[in-house]
């Protein structure tokens, strides 16, 4: 909202070589946090905690304020000595591309997926829809027990899922 009075029109991204997921995450948080502040909502603070879970190093207020590094949750000061480097609780592992039998969707993998794992589907109308219950198929809808990154592999599930959503995990490291 700070921003926003200060006259602050339009939102950048830093850095580069963002992935595809990094940027729909940040777009879709900045896009649901301007349009909650225009009607006075909150809603945008589940897709603020949202940003955790991409890989990010720290973030803080820099000194709009006036003053040194604020974190924007906790509202305390930053120390950098102690700062190290990329945080990520989430492994981006690609997206869905298009159903192709009842429940059944075509999937551009970025990184392996197997049975077991609770995956996380997340869309610009949607925060996350999780998944421990989906099944692997091969190109002959044959299950199997992993999918990786290269091949043509589908996923079965009774989700409410969309061609476009993205694929995610969490890492095993927090």
């Amino acid at each position: 909202e700070d921003l926003l009075n200060a006259g602050i029109d339009s939102l950048k991204i830093e850095g580069r070589m963002k992935s595809s997921y990094y940027v729909a995450v940040v777009t879709r948080a900045y896009r649901k946090a301007i349009d909650a502040v225009a009607t006075g909502s909150d809603t945008w603070l589940k897709y603020r905690d949202d940003l955790m879970n991409i890989s990010h190093r720290e973030y803080s207020t820099g000194f709009f304020y006036g003053h040194g590094p604020i974190d924007p949750v906790m509202g305390e000061s930053i120390d950098k000595s102690t700062e190290s480097g990329y945080l990520r609780e989430y492994l981006f592992c690609g997206f869905i591309k298009s159903e192709v039998k009842d429940q059944t969707y075509s999937m551009d993998l970025r990184n392996q997926i197997k049975v077991g794992q609770t995956l996380e589907y997340i869309g610009s109308d949607v925060l996350k829809i999780e998944d421990s219950s989906f099944c692997l198929l091969d190109e002959h809808f044959i299950e199997i027990t992993q999918a990786d990154h290269g091949k043509v592999q589908y996923l079965k599930t009774d989700k409410p899922i969309k061609d476009g959503y993205i694929i995610r995990r969490e890492t095993m490291v927090k």
